[in-house]
Order: C-alpha cells, then structure tokens, then sequence
C-alpha cells in the first residue's frame, strides 16, 4: 500500500469526500460493514445508512433547502440515494436550486414529476434503477443526462428543457416515454460507446 492511500484510508470523514471535490469532508462518517470504509450518510453503501428512507429523504431536502436560500449550488455527487425519493415538492414556488446528482445512484424509485430546476441540473453519469418520472419537470438551466443509466421505464412526458440538454440515448434499457416533451435549447442525443 502506498503511503498516500494508507493517509486516505486512516482519514476519519467520508472517503468519497476527496472523489467528489470534498463537498461532504466535514459531515460526521460512519464505517461500512461492506468494505470497512469510513462514509458520510450520502455516500455510504446501500442498505448501511443506519435511518429510514424518510429520515434520509429529510437530510436530503434540507441540504437543498439550505443551498436555495444561500444561492449556492447544491451537491450531491456520487451520493446512493437508498429507496424511494420524491422531488416533487420541488415546484414552482420553490425550485430545486443549481444541482449535481453527477454519480449518483437511485436505487429505487425516482419522482421529480412536476419539479422545477431553477438553473443547471447535472445528473452525468447517474444510474437510476428503478423507475423514474420526469413528467411535467421544468428544467430552467443546462441539463445534462450524458452516460446516465436508467434501468427501468423512465417518463419525461410534457417535461421542458429550457436550455442546453444533453442526453445518451442508448441508457434507457426499457424505453423513454417522451410525449409532448419540449427542447427549447440546443440539444445534444448521443449514441452510447458501443460495450
């Protein structure tokens, strides 16, 4: 082992921490039964959260929350979102702020149906594996789904994209559901890397 990995491995916050521009370095970490690791509540392994899917889902609305009133960008890169999730509280009169769900895993069900992403909404390289609705979800900033993975149905029926949009067609493994969406921006469908 090198002695740089070793300083990782000795490090007592979330080991993520330092893949993901530290933006969880200070949050308490907790140690995985699975590989022994030090994480924080976001970044721990499924099924090792130590709280309920609502009790989580709390943690996750008030770190938006905060962001939102401080203008600042909200993220949540590489986090394992464990169950359902439900964004939709997100709308209109209060829009999810500037985002990154950048390497993230939803392992259940995904509802941001009828949410609003009031600037950039980066979900580049989530995998989501349950299914997801995006019906009705105004996104107001660029929006890139580039290398996402969506496993189950996925629905962007009536959804807008405002701005830029970026997307890998080839990631939905059951089909998308795209009636009456909308691209106002420029947008970019690539064709996944053949595997």
């Amino acid at each position: 082992m090198f002695s740089s990995e070793k300083k990782w491995r000795d490090k007592k916050g979330c080991w993520r921490s330092v893949e993901f521009d530290l933006w969880c370095e200070d949050m308490e970490a907790m140690k995985s039964e699975i590989d022994k690791g030090n994480y924080c509540i976001f970044h721990i392994h499924a099924g090792e959260k130590g709280v309920s899917t609502k009790e989580f889902t709390d943690a996750v609305f008030a770190r938006i929350k905060e962001a939102s009133a401080e203008g600042l960008h909200c993220d949540f890169s590489g986090t394992i979102f464990d169950g359902n999730i439900d964004f939709s509280p997100f709308s209109e009169d209060s829009p999810l702020p500037k985002i990154s769900f950048k390497d993230s895993v939803f392992t259940g069900t995904a509802s941001f149906e009828g949410s609003v992403f009031s600037d950039e909404a980066n979900f580049f390289g989530t995998s989501f594996e349950g299914d997801v609705s995006f019906k009705g979800t105004q996104f107001g900033g660029k929006t890139d789904f580039f290398d996402s993975v969506f496993m189950e149905k996925v629905n962007f029926d009536g959804a807008v994209f405002k701005k830029e949009s970026f997307i890998s067609w080839g990631s939905f493994k059951k089909g998308a559901s795209l009636d009456k969406t909308k691209f106002l921006g420029r947008s970019i469908l690539k064709r996944p890397n053949p595997t």
